[in-house]
């Protein structure tokens, strides 16, 4: 009896036991495909990111190319502008040519300087004449604060200056003084 009731308990344990492990197991299943769909959705989101990343920096550069490419042809009509310029100057030390010759000569070589300076513009891109604008910055400080200076007080001097309307407002006020006086000396 005793065996059987050893037996019946030892049974009844596996029993107790093949039922405890089952939700147990099932939990550690479902923990695990948890865990694997959060790892999925993290190799997505971080492949999502890179993709985006990706087509972020392409859509820069293309920008960024476009943006160049402008710069470029504007440098190109800025050298056309400065050869149109040194014609015109070419054309003004011509007429002078009898009547100043010295005059002459200066506009000559000032439109032969200018045209030299748009021939070399014109053979840069953007980006070069930006390098040699800094390259130029760093070797001459004291002249590009100077030439800032010097155009910020032009400007001031242009902005500051009276308008138009200033001299109409002081003729009126002038005629009504004169007007006034000559009123003043008709009643004595």
């Amino acid at each position: 009896m005793a065996k059987r009731e050893s037996a019946e308990r030892g049974e009844a344990r596996a029993a107790s036991s093949s039922l405890g492990s089952q939700p147990r197991s099932r939990r550690s299943k479902a923990a695990e495909s948890t865990g694997e769909v959060a790892s999925q959705m993290s190799e997505a989101a971080q492949a999502a990111a890179k993709q985006a990343g990706k087509a972020a920096r392409s859509l820069a550069s293309e920008m960024g190319d476009q943006v160049l490419g402008m710069m470029d042809r504007q440098v190109g009509a800025g050298a056309d502008l400065g050869s149109e310029v040194a014609e015109a100057v070419r054309a003004a030390g011509d007429r002078l040519e009898e009547a100043a010759p010295p005059l002459s000569a200066l506009l000559q070589s000032a439109a032969d300087w200018v045209d030299d300076w748009s021939d070399s513009v014109r053979s840069k891109s953007a980006s070069e004449l930006f390098d040699d604008a800094q390259d130029f910055v760093r070797r001459r400080p004291a002249l590009v604060f100077g030439a800032a200076a010097a155009a910020g007080f032009l400007l001031y001097r242009l902005v500051s200056l009276p308008r138009e309307e200033d001299f109409d407002d002081e003729a009126e006020a002038d005629d009504t003084s004169e007007a006034n006086a000559g009123s003043d000396e008709a009643a004595r």
